[in-house]
C-alpha cells in the first residue's frame, strides 16, 4: 500500500514538474511574441513614415520642379520669340556675298597650277630611285636573320610560364581568402541569430 501511495506521490511531483516546465514554456512563447507584436508596430511607423515620404516627394516636390522647368521653358520660348530670323539670316547671307568666294577660288586654283605638282612628284620619284631600299632591306635582312630570336623567345616564354604559375598561386590564395571570409560572415550571422 505504501508503495501504490509512493508511486501515485512521485507521479503527482512528475506531473507537477511537467506542468511547471510547460508553464516556463509558455511564459517564453508570450515574451516572444509580446517582442514580436513590438517589431512589427516598430516596422508598420517605419513604413508609414516612409510611404508619407515618399508621397511628399512625388506630390510636392516633384510638382514644384515640374512648375519650375515649365516656367523655365516658357522663358526660353519668349527669348526665342524676339528674335528677327529673317534679318540675322539676311545679315549672314550679306557677308557670304561680301567675301566674294569665287574670286578667292580662282586665286587658290592659280596658285596650286602654278606650284606644277609634275615636276616636284618626278624629283621625289628619283631620289626614291637614288636610294636603291633594295640594297638596304637586304642588308636588314642579313642582320635580321644573325639575330637568335630562338633564345630571346625561350627566355619570354620561360618569364611567361613563371608568372603564370605565381598568379595560379595568388588566384588560389584569393579564393582561400574569400572561403574564409564567407565562413566568418556565416559564423557572425549564426552567432547573433
Amino acid at each position: 500500500m505504501e508503495d501504490k501511495i509512493e508511486q501515485i506521490v512521485s507521479n503527482i511531483e512528475e506531473s507537477f514538474n511537467k506542468l511547471n516546465t510547460a508553464v516556463e514554456q509558455l511564459q517564453k512563447a508570450e515574451k516572444i511574441a509580446s517582442s514580436s507584436v513590438d517589431t512589427t508596430s516598430t516596422l508598420i511607423t517605419e513604413f508609414k513614415t516612409s510611404i508619407e515620404s515618399i508621397e511628399k516627394l512625388v506630390k510636392v516636390d516633384f510638382a514644384n520642379e515640374y512648375n519650375n522647368l515649365a516656367g523655365l521653358n516658357n522663358q526660353l520660348l519668349e527669348k526665342i520669340n524676339k528674335i528677327d530670323f529673317d534679318n540675322k539670316f539676311h545679315s549672314v547671307e550679306q557677308k557670304v556675298v561680301d567675301k566674294n568666294f569665287d574670286t578667292k577660288f580662282s586665286e587658290l586654283s592659280t596658285a596650286v597650277t602654278n606650284i606644277n605638282f609634275d615636276n616636284k612628284f618626278q624629283s621625289v620619284e628619283q631620289k626614291i630611285i637614288d636610294k636603291n631600299f633594295d640594297t638596304k632591306f637586304s642588308e636588314l635582312n642579313t642582320v635580321v636573320a644573325n639575330i637568335n630570336f630562338d633564345n630571346k623567345f625561350q627566355a619570354v616564354e620561360d618569364n611567361l610560364g613563371n608568372q603564370m604559375k605565381e598568379i595560379r598561386h595568388l588566384k588560389t590564395l584569393m579564393y582561400i581568402v574569400f572561403a574564409l571570409i564567407i565562413i566568418c560572415a556565416i559564423s557572425t550571422i549564426f552567432s547573433h541569430g
